[in-house]
């Protein structure tokens, strides 16, 4: 096939543009069974153009076979670096989400109630007027009243910095919805996370854990590691609640009790100290497990670093007997003991940790009965893991240099690799939990070593890395931000509150609620603003966010705020402004819709500043772009939001005389730089395209992606690939590629300062303080080390009333609410079920098909169970985002998503239990503010007589207006069929002549 021609940036690719249709042979050139009706090589398509999935979060390469200007195969790209040419049901089936019948056609504007989804259509003017106009003025008077809230987008670099440059720090994604105790708890920790900060080393791994990782994330890549790991003979074992996947095909699966992970990697932890299997010359170097603690019960200072006059970080040197640099190369370190200097009682870090998880409440024997899992296993996992780390142990023979300049003649490998994602993420006590899986693999010394956990560029950074989030004084009229809305804080000054203590934000991200909310609280955004906590805003502007089903929890009640009204008969959220390229149950919500286009319509950019395609042997990034037209009248939400941008006058989005500065999102792509040189993208950068990483913009940057597949992917040298925190030869390569300020080595942050200055905040120390009623929650969250709690609606419920933990996850072959209305998908799964233990099950009369009310302190949900034996007896499960609200997706009257299928989060409220005071918070990690929506405890009641029907059922949704008629059947397919005989027909006929 001939390579696709490139249309101008920014415009769709014409239909038929990139090559001729192969020519057929005729008939007695067919080979010998064609004549008997079999078509061995049939032509596909006209052309293949190659872009970017977006079925799920993988980002892999696609060829798109298009015949007549329609999609007709979607294959995986062999030479793509994340999928090599791999594609799952998902990715095949993105026909089915290009071509659904839900695709919106034009701009709607309400003309009824909210919630009834009675609108009219409207042109992209009078759309953009309204919106402009109304933004507009917010941005005169009071930035902050504009809420906007994005999904999984892939875009954040941009929206993010739209809402910088309007002047509201009310921006966040999806993140804390689903996984921001998995990114800050590494990024503050070892300056990088799994998922897209890092990956395990496939190739050289001899023992693999996984941590609650369901299918639906980095499935192509996960799964080809996998068999990479087996077909060597490496161990794989999962922790999970439920056996389903990568935790069915495991060598052992470990049906650990939900929100236990944490207690069970401490009590891995102590079997390791007391054996002294850990790596201390690993920690010596790379961590500040040697620098030294102040120990001074009731002092300003009181477990913070002991520093010099200059502020460097101290140790106690173990042959000259004082405190010398931290951070010299030429140190001997003491890892342990108790230390005067200067006056000061000390002791390292490492004691202090000794000290912690070798105390008998963390051995195996202490912690099995509550993790679910028999003490003698726990044992023998950490003995396996401390086999596999130093007996199998092993030298690459390839020479590096430490950030010292000290030259290595080989790198050490201890191949033991851990992976973790959203199961450990989603409790309230998520976040330790992840520093703890985080501490257990630094022990070992795994952490980007050959056999270990590899970070992915630009990762690591500095932990915690920067910038800090920007916003305090909660924006000022047509001021930009003074930075992003989002980052990091570094202790309680760098924190979004009032002089009285009170929230900047209107989720209460970067608050007393929520110190360190690196993705902001999505999920309490609605509740806030309904309620006026901490005040009222004016516009909710929401993209790709199912918050009035999916992507809530208690569902019913957002539905309520999202309609509530004030005295006067407005609305308590007065207007809301919506993105999407489905109907999903948000769209009746909203107030303006504006409709996206499919993933294969459209421009987007996998960047390196926000979520790239590396893999641990080098950076990557990649494009979408338009390679087929739209049909209907809907624009692309980013060219839609670099429009408003310019239509209200934002910085950067307008050029000196007003007018726009960008065309629409591809211009931008290639155009805009964050900072001098750096882009959204980082391949063929500079006016000739010969620079990588940093370099002027290159007006033909997106025909170089195209020309070489849709994506960028450069090699690191064998000497940068390992210990990327310490060798002088990354390091340098990350300053010039822009992913670091400063070729200095990240030192692992085994003990958080960051968080111990929150605890001394809370114990009355420092100028910014917590209000007295928030002290104690945080002094007891905010451990310095990793611990572990119960999670607070188990503690506060306990076991007598509900006894069972609920949790989902998404099965493979769908992915969030998008997937449940693919024709194609929908014939693997189109109900769910509740997966119940057959013990659990028969011990409370319930049987295989029977249907059950699970009940929780919030509400109940009406849904048919079926029997397994591969799930913790303490737990039920199911498949999320299956259930439907009737009316939406378009899918039909009678669909089993809107009949049988049900959704758990209407049984998951969005508020934690009253404590003692009657006080009720986000039902989140008082940490980082991570929706703790697998927290959620309940009871199963068997149903004795009604229909077979999921409950709670709410009133049908209309279809938007002038939407075309869905058919009774999917003939995709069909049409390609029948051209292939009437070619053949009249192949037949020219050779009879």
């Amino acid at each position: 096939m001939n390579a696709p021609t490139r249309p101008v940036p920014g415009q769709h690719a014409p239909r038929g543009a990139n090559s001729a249709p192969t020519q057929r042979p005729l008939a007695d050139n067919r080979a010998p069974n064609e004549g008997d009706g079999v078509e061995t090589s049939p032509t596909v398509s006209d052309e293949v153009r190659k872009t970017t999935c977006y079925m799920c979060a993988c980002r892999c390469g696609i060829d798109v076979h298009i015949k007549d200007g329609v999609v007709r195969y979607i294959a995986g790209n062999r030479d793509h670096p994340v999928n090599r040419g791999v594609l799952c049901g998902k990715g095949s089936a993105g026909i089915m989400q290009h071509y659904s019948p839900s695709r919106l056609r034009k701009p709607l504007l309400r003309v009824g109630e909210r919630g009834k989804g009675e609108f009219k259509e409207i042109e992209w003017e009078e759309a953009l007027t309204i919106a402009a106009d109304r933004l507009r003025h917010i941005r005169a008077t009071d930035p902050k009243k504009l809420a906007f809230f994005t999904g999984r987008d892939q875009s954040q670099s941009l929206t993010g910095w739209w809402a910088s440059q309007f002047g509201t720090p009310n921006f966040a994604a999806h993140g804390g919805f689903c996984s921001v105790n998995m990114a800050a708890a590494g990024l503050y920790t070892i300056g990088g996370a799994f998922w897209e900060f890092g990956e395990p080393d496939w190739e050289r791994a001899r023992y693999f854990l996984l941590f609650g990782v369901a299918e639906d994330h980095d499935s192509n890549p996960i799964k080809i590691g996998i068999g990479r790991l087996k077909a060597r003979g490496a161990k794989v074992v999962s922790v999970n609640p439920c056996r389903t996947g990568y935790n069915a095909v495991a060598d052992e699966w470990l049906g650990i009790r939900p929100g236990t992970d944490g207690l069970f990697v401490m009590a891995l932890i102590h079997e390791l100290l007391k054996a002294g299997r850990v790596d201390l010359d690993y920690l010596a170097k790379f961590t500040n497990a040697h620098v030294l603690v102040i120990r001074d019960p009731g002092a300003a200072d009181d477990g913070l670093f002991l520093r010099d006059e200059g502020g460097k970080l101290l140790a106690f040197d173990s042959i000259e007997k004082r405190a010398v640099d931290a951070m010299s190369p030429d140190i001997h370190p003491s890892l342990v003991g108790d230390f005067t200097v200067d006056g000061r009682r000390c002791v390292p870090v490492f004691q202090l940790l000794a000290e912690r998880y070798l105390d008998p409440s963390y051995a195996p024997d202490a912690v099995a009965e509550r993790c679910g899992l028999p003490a003698d296993t726990i044992r023998r996992i950490a003995a396996e893991l401390a086999e596999a780390a130093f007996e199998q142990s092993f030298e690459l023979p390839i020479p590096w240099t430490d950030w010292a300049g000290r030259r290595h003649e080989t790198m050490r490998g201890r191949p033991v690799a851990m992976h973790a994602m959203r199961g450990i993420s989603a409790h309230s006590n998520g976040f330790h939990t992840c520093r703890a899986i985080h501490l257990l693999q630094v022990l070992l010394g795994t952490v980007d070593v050959p056999g270990g956990f590899r970070f992915k560029p630009p990762f690591p950074k500095p932990a915690p890395p920067g910038p800090k989030p920007a916003g305090k004084d909660g924006g000022k009229p047509n001021t930009p931000l003074p930075g992003m809305p989002l980052g990091f804080v570094t202790g309680p000054e760098d924190l979004l509150v009032d002089a009285d203590g009170g929230p900047v934000r209107i989720d209460k991200a970067y608050s007393w609620e929520a110190p360190i909310a690196a993705h902001g609280l999505m999920h309490m955004v609605i509740a806030n603003a309904a309620k006026g906590d901490p005040y009222r805003i004016d516009t909710l502007f929401l993209y790709m966010a199912n918050m009035a089903w999916n992507s809530s929890m208690n569902t019913a009640g957002t539905m309520a705020m999202l309609t509530a009204k004030d005295e006067d008969g407005g609305y308590k959220i007065p207007f809301i402004i919506y993105s999407d390229a489905y109907a999903s149950e948000t769209v009746a919500y909203a107030d303006l819709v504006l409709p996206d286009t499919t993933y294969l319509e459209r421009h987007d950019c996998i960047s390196l500043l926000d979520r790239p395609i590396s893999h641990a042997d080098g950076p990557g990034d990649a494009i979408r772009w338009p390679v087929v037209e739209p049909d209907r009248d809907v624009r692309p939400f980013q060219t839609v939001l670099i429009d408003l941008g310019a239509r209200i006058g934002l910085p950067g989005l307008v050029k000196e005389d007003g007018s726009p500065r960008y065309r629409d999102y591809a211009d931008y792509i290639v155009h805009h730089e964050r900072t001098p040189g750096i882009g959204p993208l980082a391949g063929w950068r500079g006016v000739d395209g010969s620079e990588h990483g940093r370099g002027a913009p290159n007006p033909e940057q997106l025909d170089r992606y195209i020309e070489h597949g849709g994506f960028w992917h450069h090699e690191f040298a064998p000497a940068e690939r390992y210990y990327k925190m310490a060798n002088r030869d990354y390091l340098e390569t990350a300053v010039r590629m822009g992913f670091i300020a400063k070729a200095e080595p990240i030192v692992f942050q085994l003990y958080s300062e960051v968080l111990q200055k929150f605890r001394l905040a809370a114990r009355g120390h420092g100028p910014v303080q917590p209000p007295e009623g928030e002290r104690a929650r945080v002094e007891a969250h905010f451990d310095p080390l990793p611990i572990w709690y119960v999670p607070f609606e188990e503690a506060a419920e306990g076991d007598a009333a509900y006894p069972l933990h609920a949790i989902t996850q998404r099965p493979m072959h769908m992915y969030h609410s998008w997937g449940s209305q693919n024709a194609w998908l929908r014939q693997i799964t189109n109900q769910n079920r509740l997966f119940v233990h057959r013990g659990t099950a028969t011990g409370l009369g319930i049987s295989d098909d029977d249907w059950v009310w699970i009940e929780s302190r919030h509400g109940r949900v009406r849904g048919q169970v079926k029997l397994v034996d591969g799930v913790n007896p303490n737990t039920v499960w199911t498949w999320n985002a299956i259930g439907k609200r009737k009316g939406a997706w378009r899918l039909k009257d009678g669909a089993p998503e809107g009949e049988r299928g049900f959704l758990l989060n209407h049984a998951i409220s969005e508020l934690t239990p009253p404590d003692a005071r009657g006080r009720r918070y986000s039902n989140s990690d008082p940490v980082t503010g991570q929706a703790a929506w697998f927290d959620l405890k309940v009871r199963l009641i068997r149903c004795t007589s009604g229909s077979e029907c999921a409950e709670p059922q709410f009133a049908k949704l209309p279809c938007p207006p002038n939407m075309p008629a869905v058919p009774e059947t999917s003939h995709f397919g069909a049409m390609f069929r029948r051209e292939r005989d009437e070619e053949r027909e009249h192949d037949r006929e020219e050779a009879g002549r």
